[in-house]
């Protein structure tokens, strides 16, 4: 015979699993603001794949977005673009928060033709193209 079903049980159980939810996400977070990038990302596969939730999701991108931008800070712009078009595939509605990072690798290569079609878009609003402007008018771009 199974003990009956008690709900202040099960309250606090979930209430223990949002809180260790919470705190796994805010130990990635920290990873990220200590620059551990690789780190950060390692963990938040995990946790993305235990817990399975739209907070875990959005830890999971912001790994992602750090270890791009700690790919470019050591001149690895290869790598960071490969890792841009994996998260591009797996975040299809996070392209726009990529496109920043995409135009920043851009004129860290001197890529024109990537920025000129970017700006060639019709679509391309104000602030990407302001944020062109910024990125071929940097010291040490183009």
């Amino acid at each position: 015979m199974h003990p009956a079903w008690d709900p202040e049980k099960a309250k606090r159980i979930v209430e223990e699993r949002r809180s260790q939810t919470r705190g796994e996400a805010a130990v990635i977070r920290e990873l990220i603001a200590a620059r551990s990038s690789k780190r950060a990302l390692d963990e938040a596969k995990i946790f993305h794949k235990r817990a399975g939730t739209a907070e875990s999701e959005a830890v999971l991108f912001e790994a992602y977005v750090a270890r791009v931008e700690g790919l470019f800070a050591s001149g690895l712009t290869q790598e960071a673009r490969a890792l841009i078009e994996l998260v591009k595939g797996r975040f299809p509605a996070a392209r726009d928060c990529l496109a920043a990072l995409e135009i920043d690798l851009a004129a860290r290569r001197s890529d024109w033709q990537v920025l000129l079609r970017a700006l060639a878009d019709p679509r391309c609003s104000p602030e990407r193209r302001l944020a062109i402007e910024r990125a071929v008018t940097r010291p040490g771009q183009g």
